[in-house]
């Protein structure tokens, strides 16, 4: 995790949460690397926090 990650605690992902209700946070992160691809290609891009602009997974 990167350091404002680990601050957050994971809840900079916190969406998946609400997609996924059972995943405890400690499994956001490896979540989200697997279903980023497949939100982009449903027409869901994933933000950045701080610039609010589409970024890789």
């Amino acid at each position: 995790m990167r350091p404002v990650e680990r601050f957050w605690r994971g809840q900079n992902l916190h969406f998946i949460h609400h997609l996924v209700p059972r995943v405890p946070f400690y499994r956001y992160h490896a979540l989200h690397r697997q279903i980023g691809p497949i939100l982009r290609a449903h027409g869901r891009p994933v933000l950045g926090v701080w610039s609010g602009t589409p970024v890789k997974v």
